[in-house]
């Protein structure tokens, strides 16, 4: 099992989740992570859907992306305040930008919050019993996130 696995279902077993939709911000502010909805200005809004602020201990979601993409940040950001306190604190942190960065610390946060939001310990049930698109408003992911989902279980 990975440690980012293990770091999941660390989190899903100690916040009691057994069910969808996974609360990423109930999660975050129990890990003592505020997350915070800001209207980005001056472009900005077109380029990121947010960030982590180590020092703050605060993730910053654009307030202007869909519930799905939110979802995702938030999730996405709370990776890396769970497995890259350094990176995050570093110069070299990226935002979750709306075009795809490509380096180890970015693809470990994206399969962090998809383990996080679509859990293989009791999403596969679901797939069961329900279609995509039933599943995508259950869980509050998009289509192409349930894609990937589905891989992990």
């Amino acid at each position: 099992m990975s440690s980012i696995t293990k770091s999941v279902e660390t989190l899903l077993k100690k916040y009691k989740v057994t069910h969808p939709p996974v609360r990423v911000e109930d999660i975050a502010e129990g890990e003592n992570v505020d997350v915070v909805f800001v209207a980005f200005e001056g472009g900005a809004s077109d380029r990121i859907h947010g960030f982590y602020d180590h020092d703050e201990k605060k993730i910053y979601v654009n307030a202007a992306d869909s519930a799905e993409e939110k979802q995702y940040t938030i999730a996405h950001e709370l990776g890396h305040h769970v497995l890259h306190a350094e990176y995050a604190a570093s110069e070299g942190y990226v935002p979750r930008l709306k075009h795809e960065v490509d380096t180890v610390q970015e693809r470990e946060a994206d399969d962090f919050a998809t383990r996080l939001l679509v859990p293989s310990s009791f999403a596969p049930m679901y797939a069961d019993l329900f279609s995509d698109r039933e599943m995508q408003e259950m869980f509050l992911v998009t289509s192409d996130m349930l894609k990937v989902a589905k891989k992990t279980f």
